[in-house]
């Protein structure tokens, strides 16, 4: 099978109940069927049985009461959750994503909690999503969105729950032609993401992100890179513990240049760091003891190449708390027959070997393990206390070469501010010269505008008492106006009464004209 940031989480699923039995979940592909195989302890594996049908990917776990909890992604957009408790299956619809087309499912479970994450696209609309749910208390919450956009859309994540239970994320995200990886984690005080930090170089385009915390709290992130030219795996780290080592440190190559995209997988086997990839027909293994600070390199031998890599979770209890992270496992055959060797924590069960020869060899693992894990506990707190020796006497020297830095510091900043004490007082002096001036200047203007105010008042009321006057002659004269006016209608009158009478007059006396002059020239002519 070749792997590609398409398929490479379809790949099938190995669990293991803490009483051995095995269950093992592939995805049919060309009829979208998902199948499993059962195998109980020093048994042969069962026929394969039908789960559900119409799936495009899947994932599944354990959580800590050995309930299987299967996740799968129907081809109408729906997620499906069955769960396998002893005889008894329940089957339902968490969420309904109607025109998105889902993958790169990843289920994790603690003690208290399942988180479920993947990745939604809709082609229609050429946008991408990275979706959350919570199961808790028996029911699922709403839905929170990772993070989203548009374009390029395999922005697939890779997730981790550490001690406590806190999710972590590692995701690719398109930007500038190529896919680089983020960080986030969630946060369950405010059921909020932390702001993303890039992990990669800037220059490389990067595939398959697989992101492991351990046992003591250190974060391993392995990926495939892309340099322009060649194919690599890459691989950086986080410690436990403040700055400056509690902090994501420098990338480191694993491999040589390869021609073809390499498909890395990452997981613990007992104390050690192992990486695991497949180049042709050669199986290459890198391993670390110190948590990926050294790293030993070894070609598997050449019968190998018949081992591929499974998805694997076990039902065991780690740090005083069972914590579900899926890892891979190579293994021969489907259902596999064989694991491949350097998995020494994990019995072959078709072996038949007895079970209680099993418990007391998975004892004996735990407190090899334990007493491993407590040497080399030991062993790092008495180098960290030299360390912090070291440091802190360097501390000292530092905080000495800063005490009297600090004291010439201080003297040359006595004697600024002395300095700038007389600069100021001389300031203020020309200050409040400046204001008394001001404020007598303003007393004369003051005084000035009181004797214009008064000037101006005594005009007015002078103004005032002449118009006064003013108006009362001229009511007198309007009074003498309309005596005169009717005065001058008496005249008028009297007038045409006389202008009568002189007519009548005239009248009168024309008429004694003509009776006169009629008379004497009827007495003349009569003489």
């Amino acid at each position: 099978m070749s792997y590609n940031d398409d398929n490479f989480l379809n790949t099938p699923f190995l669990l293991q109940k803490s009483s051995g039995q095995r269950f093992y979940f592939f995805l049919q592909e060309t009829e979208k069927v998902l199948r499993c195989c059962i195998q109980n302890k020093g048994e042969q594996w069962s026929a394969p049985n039908d789960c559900l049908e119409k799936i495009n990917c899947f994932s599944a776990i354990i959580s800590e009461d050995d309930t299987i909890h299967l996740i799968a992604a129907d081809i109408e957009g729906n997620i499906l959750h069955k769960q396998f408790a002893g005889e008894d299956t329940k089957e339902g619809i968490i969420y309904i994503n109607k025109g998105k087309e889902l993958s790169h499912v990843i289920l994790l479970a603690d003690e208290k909690e399942l988180h479920l994450v993947y990745l939604a696209r809709s082609n229609k609309e050429k946008r991408w999503w990275i979706i959350h749910h919570r199961f808790k208390e028996n029911r699922w919450f709403e839905p929170q969105v990772v993070d989203f956009g548009s374009g390029p859309s395999l922005n697939y994540p890779s997730c981790t729950l550490d001690s406590y239970g806190r999710l972590h994320l590692v995701y690719r995200f398109y930007t500038s032609a190529k896919y680089d990886l983020f960080y986030r984690q969630f946060q369950e005080d405010n059921l909020a993401w932390s702001p993303p930090v890039k992990l990669n170089n800037p220059h490389s385009d990067n595939h398959f992100p697989s992101l492991l915390r351990d046992e003591n709290g250190c974060f391993h992130l392995l990926w495939s890179s892309f340099d322009g030219e060649s194919y690599r795996i890459c691989y950086r780290r986080r410690l436990r513990g403040g700055w400056p080592d509690g902090r994501w440190q420098k990338e480191i190559i694993l491999s040589p240049p390869a021609t073809e995209l390499l498909f890395p997988t990452l997981f613990k086997n007992n104390k050690e760091l192992v990486v695991l990839w497949q180049e042709g027909e050669k199986i290459y293994r890198r391993c670390s003891p110190d948590s990926g600070g050294k790293w030993t390199e070894e070609l598997l031998p050449s019968n190998n190449t018949s081992y591929r890599p499974l998805r694997w979770a076990e039902n065991k209890l780690s740090n005083s708390r069972r914590i579900q992270n899926p890892s891979w496992i190579y293994a021969s055959g489907s259902p596999p027959l064989k694991l491949l060797n350097v998995f020494a924590d994990l019995p072959d069960h078709t072996e038949g070997a007895k079970e209680t020869d099993l418990e007391l060899f998975s004892h004996f693992q735990d407190l090899k393990s334990h007493s491993q894990n407590l040497v080399q506990r030991a062993a790092a707190l008495s180098r960290a206390k030299l360390e912090l020796e070291k440091t802190l006497e360097g501390k000292n020297q530092e905080l000495l070469l800063l005490s009297q830095r600090h004291k010439k510091q201080y003297h040359a900043l006595q004697s600024q501010l002395q300095e700038k004490n007389k600069e100021l007082e001389e300031i203020e002096n020309n200050f409040n010269q400046t204001l008394t001036a001001m404020r007598e200047k303003i007393q004369s203007i003051r005084r000035s505008k009181e004797s214009e105010l008064q000037k101006v008042k005594k005009e007015r009321e002078k103004l005032k008492a002449e118009l006064e006057k003013k108006e009362k002659e001229a009511e007198e004269l309007k009074i003498s106006l309309q005596r005169s006016e009717g005065m001058l209608e008496q005249y008028l009158a009297q007038n045409l009464a006389l202008e009568k009478k002189v007519k009548e007059l005239e009248k009168e006396l024309e008429d004694k004209k003509g009776g006169i002059w009629g008379y004497l020239l009827k007495k003349f002519h009569l003489k």
